[in-house]
């Protein structure tokens, strides 16, 4: 349910030069699945988050840091995906028909110990939005780093973008944290964060702000906080660019 942001996607990431024939149409068709979605099959958003309150235009600030905290998650995935699917290539003693056998026993065992890491990872937003502690959001970023990066490196097909918003979501719910822990409450409330730090990974991994602008706030509602977004992710992609990573 995310129409713009599939358009954008097109364009930044896909780069493919656009006519006005092309334009028309893709805004047809993105016309026709939202429709579809929100009308046919009555899909709402996928991460509510109307609540989130604007920050405060001499706040915006902490918008530029979330930038860099969840930019900096989003190029250390990037790097930790390649780096997977490197130790699999090298992983000579084990055929290649059963590296898919390996993430199959990780999420069985992670379903166990630690099910919060499995799957696309967004549940955790909810506890984080009702005052999550900062040892268990730290731990839930290290471990789904580390279980996504696993996972991927196998050659199965899985989405990489969703979990790439969850690590976002956390590392604007951590720096959201800290801001209150200092005293600083001028700059939106925890959604807010969230939202910004989802819009910051997206941008430094994929290198399109534009596509997780919209992305998010299509997803979210929370349009109050676009001014933010639009800080966070250009910081965010400044800093990739910077870094020279990869995208995505």
């Amino acid at each position: 349910s995310a129409p713009f942001a599939g358009i954008f996607y097109v364009l930044e990431i896909m780069k493919e030069r656009i006519s006005r024939n092309l334009l028309i149409l893709m805004l047809g068709a993105s016309l026709g699945v939202y429709l579809a979605t929100t009308g046919l099959f009555g899909l709402g958003l996928m991460l509510p988050l109307k609540d989130a309150a604007p920050p405060a235009p001499s706040f915006l600030w902490t918008a530029a840091i979330v930038g860099i905290c969840a930019g900096l998650v989003g190029i250390v995935y990037c790097g930790m995906l390649r780096g997977a699917q490197r130790l699999y290539a090298r992983g000579r003693r084990i055929p290649l028909l059963l590296h898919p056998l390996l993430p199959f026993l990780g999420a069985a065992f992670m379903l166990f110990f630690y099910p919060q890491a499995t799957g696309e990872g967004l549940a955790i937003f909810g506890s984080m939005e009702s005052g999550g502690a900062l040892p268990a959001l730290l731990v839930f970023l290290c471990v789904k780093l580390l279980f996504t990066s696993f996972c991927y490196g196998s050659g199965v097909p899985a989405g990489v973008m969703v979990p790439v918003l969850a690590l976002g979501g956390v590392a604007g719910g951590l720096c959201a944290a800290f801001f209150t822990a200092a005293g600083i409450a001028g700059g939106g409330g925890m959604a807010a964060f969230i939202a910004m730090g989802m819009a910051s990974a997206f941008a430094a991994a994929e290198r399109a702000p534009l596509t997780g602008i919209m992305l998010v706030l299509e997803t979210t509602g929370a349009y109050a906080v676009a001014p933010g977004l639009l800080l966070a992710a250009a910081v965010a992609t400044l800093l990739a660019r910077v870094a020279r990573a990869r995208p995505l």
